[in-house]
Order: structure tokens, then sequence, then C-alpha cells
């Protein structure tokens, strides 16, 4: 047993906390911070960082966007996506375009270099997804994904995020 303090500042006799290997918070940030380590080791190598990553998947899949529906999108707010923009475009792999039907808003294309490199990144991407499921069945690494995204729902609807 030991004594905690509860969150309403009174003192209270519970039981000892799980081992850290058993609670799910404990178990999420570890497996992040190893993909998380990995992945950016290996996109690095291609001209990627990590925190870029995700405006160049969004574009992958529809090219175009306004910066605001990228940062739906990505989940991202306003001032993250736009140094993430400005990078890019720095670095040759996004370019921006006025729109033709209202000028108030900028479309965001992947270049030719910015695909080149995000189709280097994909088999990073389908390796580290191997490896880390090497060990599951189908079916396991089915019910995985439908667990984690009914988790993320959770988390959002929860107000917590």
């Amino acid at each position: 047993m030991s004594t905690t303090r509860r969150l309403d500042g009174a003192a209270g006799v519970h039981d000892a906390p799980s081992p850290k290997e058993q609670t799910l918070g404990y178990l999420l940030w570890d497996a992040t911070r190893h993909f998380t380590r990995e992945f950016a080791r290996r996109i690095a190598r291609h001209g990627l960082n990590f925190g870029q990553f995700p405006f160049m998947r969004e574009l992958w899949e529809e090219d175009g966007l306004t910066q605001r529906e990228l940062a739906e999108r990505a989940g991202m707010r306003g001032p993250t996506v736009v140094a993430a923009i400005q990078w890019l475009e720095s670095h040759g792999m996004v370019r921006r375009e006025r729109s033709a039907h209202d000028r108030r808003k900028t479309h965001i294309f992947l270049t030719p270099k910015g695909r080149d490199i995000f189709r280097k990144v994909v088999p990073e991407i389908q390796f580290i997804n191997d490896t880390l499921t090497h060990e599951f069945s189908v079916a396991e690494r089915a019910e995985l994904h439908v667990l984690l995204g009914k988790l993320r729902d959770n988390i959002r609807d929860s107000g917590l995020a």
C-alpha cells in the first residue's frame, strides 16, 4: 500500500500503482518514442524531417490543398503549418499557388522533387510497419488498427486532444 495525493489534495491510501509495463500510457509512450526515433532517422536519409512528414503525406493523398485544409487534415495549428510549408518550400519540396477563384486562398502542391522524396519514403514506412508487426497475424494487424483508431477517437471525443 502507498500513500498518494488525490487530485483534490486529500491524502489517501491506495494499492501500489500498476507496474509501468501494464499501463496503457507507458506502453503507448514507449512504443511511440521508439517508432518516432527510427522513423525520423530513416526519412532524414531522404532530406525530410519528422515534423514535415504529415504535410507531405496529406499532399501526396490530395495535392493542391489550401493551407487551411492542409492544417485540418494534418491535425496541426496555423503557425505550425506556416513554418512547415515555408521549410518544405525552401527545400524545393512544395510550391504555393494563389487560387484563381479566390485570391485569399493559397493552394499547396508537391513539386517533382517532393514527389520523388515521398516515393523514396514510402518503402521506409512499409519497412517500419512490417518490422513492428512481423509477429502479428493479419487479423491481429487489422485489430490493432481498429483499436488504435478507437483509442484516437476516444481521446478526441473526450476533449483531451
